[in-house]
């Protein structure tokens, strides 16, 4: 595939997250009537289960795309992702949406997915710049889509956002169906596989854990038969790809750390900003879509210029100095305006991703990419 082709993946990420950032000026108002003074426990235990099966699923969804391909799995992460606001078109009931989005962990591989999809077809040395690209089109898309829920709810109504989301949706499933080309040749042969799991599934001699893991004679005669996942597999052993390398162990412990951060803040903020300065969703929607173009900014303009002359490293540590700098404006603003300053500070912090997603990138073989952007994720 030639290297430019990796433009194809990034209608995926616009698509996908255009559906959820319609509906994210609307969602605050919408928990903080539903839940009231329990609102952040409710945020709390959801984004903890969340985080949880994220854990479990995005090493193994990178690890599945690796023998499988990217496009199978990436219709799966985009359908599961975006089912919480797909949800809400039908029923406006917060409880169940609370619950899709703990569920939605279980899915959550798209930038996995994505980065995974660029390495397949951009030399080492351009990766950067082109994960900047993506994250960019995340942040188009958190720049018109905030706005445009504000005042389609003010117009037509809650429910119209949702419908909407549940087309954008639509539209993205079949993108990746009909146009996004593979980017890896599946190394499974998933029909023949199929068949021989059915075949040795119907043996009575045959146990159900042999089955599942293919540990039978006909599994090791037939390489197609060979599973995705092995049984004894452990989201732990996704960690084993930092283990050998001294710079990569310290990848993960300062990823940990800055993620820890970050969904603090992402899962809270935009609650937080409607208790305690009492803000509607037209002024969240510009809030979130001045949040959306520094992301833009900072991805597709900042990251192409400053990781090929200064590298990761430094433009990672840039990145992190800005994000304290963010939080610290936030925990501190006591008028809505102050909060723009953190939007100032948000274009240095979003150089901190697809710095860390490049060194990880450089330093794993091909065959190991999927799992690898799955594990510092």
């Amino acid at each position: 595939m030639p290297v430019d082709q990796y433009l194809f993946i990034l209608p995926v990420i616009f698509y996908e997250f255009l559906a959820i950032a319609v509906t994210r000026a609307i969602i605050p108002e919408l928990f903080v009537e539903a839940f009231g003074d329990y609102v952040y426990h409710v945020i709390g235990i959801t984004e903890t289960i969340k985080g949880v099966l994220a854990f479990v699923s995005c090493p193994l969804i990178g690890k599945v795309s690796d023998k499988l391909g990217r496009k199978p799995c990436l219709l799966a992460t985009v359908v599961g992702t975006t089912a919480p606001v797909c949800v809400l078109a039908f029923t406006l009931d917060m409880r169940v949406y609370a619950a899709a989005q703990a569920l939605s962990g279980v899915f959550a591989g798209t930038f996995t997915l994505t980065f995974a999809y660029i390495s397949d077809v951009v030399e080492p040395k351009g990766r950067a710049p082109a994960y900047g690209l993506a994250l960019a089109c995340l942040g188009l898309s958190f720049t018109v889509g905030p706005v445009s829920g504000g005042y389609l709810a003010a117009a037509f109504g809650p429910r119209a956002v949702f419908v909407s989301s549940l087309a954008l949706v639509v539209a993205d499933v079949a993108y990746i169906a009909l146009v996004l080309p593979e980017s890896r040749r599946p190394q499974v042969a998933v029909s023949a596989a199929a068949q021989s799991l059915r075949r040795r599934a119907t043996s009575p001699r045959r146990t159900f854990l042999e089955t599942a893991s293919g540990s039978s004679s006909a599994a090791t005669d037939d390489p197609a038969a060979v599973p995705l996942v092995p049984a004894s597999y452990s989201p732990l052993d996704a960690l084993e790809v930092f283990a050998g390398d001294p710079l990569l162990s310290q990848v993960a412990k300062v990823t940990f750390l800055y993620y820890t951060g970050v969904w603090a803040l992402v899962s809270t903020l935009m609650v937080y900003l409607v208790n305690r300065f009492d803000l509607d969703q037209v002024f969240l929607g510009y809030l979130l879509g001045a949040y959306g173009l520094a992301t833009m900014v900072s991805e597709g303009l900042l990251v192409r210029l400053l990781v090929p002359r200064w590298g990761e490293r430094p433009v990672m540590r840039l990145g992190l100095g800005f994000f304290a700098l963010q939080c610290a404006v936030v925990a501190l603003a006591y008028e809505p305006w102050h909060l723009w300053l953190s939007i100032v500070c948000s274009l240095g912090s979003n150089l901190v991703y697809p710095s860390l997603s490049s060194l990880v990138s450089a330093s794993v073989p091909a065959v190991k990419q999927g799992e690898a952007q799955g594990a510092i994720n």
